[in-house]
């Protein structure tokens, strides 16, 4: 019997400064997506990313003092921690809250 290999529907890749991602969590297959100024993780299309990729849910990856920070590509804000348990899509400029 022919075993065949099971595909991903989403591509996997290690981020890289300039290059711009959807980020997804793995197991629920939801991106981290920007409404009204919140994050959400909504459900996506699985048969493809190209149909699901808005400017809401896709980041532009930047680089500062050795640290990662994403930029929403709507809005131009970056996202960060909120000082507790939480995300939050507010700065225009990468700072501590931001550097990933």
């Amino acid at each position: 019997m022919e075993k065949h290999n099971e595909i991903e529907p989403w591509n996997e890749s290690n981020p890289w400064p300039g290059n711009t991602y959807m980020i997804i969590e793995k197991k629920s297959g939801r991106a981290i997506t920007l409404q009204n100024g919140e994050l959400f993780l909504p459900a996506l299309d699985r048969e493809g990313q190209e149909a699901a990729q808005t400017a809401d849910n896709t980041w532009l990856c930047c680089e500062q003092n050795n640290y990662w920070g994403f930029q929403n590509t709507a809005t131009g804000r970056y996202i960060g921690h909120d000082g507790g348990d939480g995300m939050r899509v507010a700065a225009t400029s990468i700072q501590n809250w931001e550097m990933m």
